[in-house]
């Protein structure tokens, strides 16, 4: 449990520029499509002058990040896309940015800290392994001479 807790701890440390990165992705491209999306080509406005697409800052962000992490972003650009068929480049812009980029990155990250702790913990443990096998031998060499005889094994076998 220690050593799963000592991996998150370690993985977090580094993500934490990505998400920042990602935030950061997030908040620009909620506010590109509040300027661009919305104001310039309506955003797909309903029949009470309520954009569809994007309400306001919170349900846009919300909007845009399971746009990103998900695979249902034709719920989130077919209102817009129907008003205007240039917003195809924001949204395009937005997902390969987003998708391909920025969440292979974060995977990359997770994998190599990953990678990483696994290898010091084994590590560690041939550590370990060896440093017992140094004190059993040295329990098991009685005369000290850096040999196990016969009558060491046998003496260490009768205990």
């Amino acid at each position: 449990m220690l050593m799963q807790l000592r991996c998150i701890r370690s993985t977090v440390r580094s993500l934490l520029g990505v998400w920042l990165t990602f935030a950061l992705f997030i908040t620009f491209a909620t506010w590109t499509a509040k300027m661009l999306v919305v104001d310039s080509v309506g955003g797909g406005i309903d029949e009470y002058g309520v954009t569809k697409t994007f309400p306001d800052v919170t349900e846009t962000t919300w909007k845009l990040f399971v746009m990103i992490t998900t695979c249902n972003y034709p719920d989130v650009m077919m209102p817009a896309y129907q008003t205007s068929r240039f917003t195809f480049f924001f949204f395009g812009a937005v997902l390969i940015f987003g998708n391909w980029f920025l969440l292979n990155l974060i995977l990359a990250i997770v994998n190599a800290a990953y990678t990483t702790q696994k290898a010091q913990e084994e590590e560690a443990l041939q550590e370990l392994r060896r440093s017992s096998l140094e004190k059993a031998f040295d329990l098991m060499d009685e005369d000290g001479d850096g040999i196990i005889s016969r009558e060491e094994i046998e003496q260490a076998s009768c205990r």
